[in-house]
């Protein structure tokens, strides 16, 4: 009877190893999937607001350091400190309902300043552009 006992015994404590063994390795794996999910996501971000910088760098080149352009690309009027609400497509939105929040700052005629964050104020993304505005001497035709 002690025998037949423990052979049980042993047979019971193998089987918790082997749940143990196994319930460690899934919790690994729950972290690796989460750790991806997290990183696709932060990459994602990043993307999107590399994206929308190339987008306010170009529209600033091309009107030559002007705003105009670029008023019209983001279809709100542009000053000294400007915020932007957007959703998760890059719509303008309301601040109660966005994903995203464009922040547009002027500090000088020369620099324009462009932070993107997300909706917890996190920041995704910081880039000053440099704009050069074209002189106009006296005597110059505008066209």
């Amino acid at each position: 009877m002690t025998r037949q006992s423990s052979k049980s015994t042993l047979f019971l404590m193998e089987l918790v190893l082997a749940i143990m063994f196994f319930a460690i390795s899934s919790a690994f794996c729950v972290q690796i999937f989460v750790k991806a999910h997290l990183l696709t996501t932060q990459s994602r971000d990043m993307n999107m607001a590399i994206n929308l910088v190339q987008n306010i760098s170009a529209c600033l080149k091309n009107d030559n350091g002007s705003t105009q352009y670029l008023e019209s690309y983001l279809g709100t009027e542009i000053n000294q400190d400007t915020t932007i609400y957007l959703n998760e497509n890059l719509d303008m939105s309301n601040r109660e309902n966005h994903k995203y929040i464009l922040e547009i700052t002027q500090p000088d005629d020369f620099i324009i300043s462009v932070k993107i964050s997300d909706c917890n104020s996190k920041n995704i993304l910081t880039q000053d552009i440099y704009t050069h505005k074209q002189l106009i001497r006296k005597g110059d035709k505008l066209d």
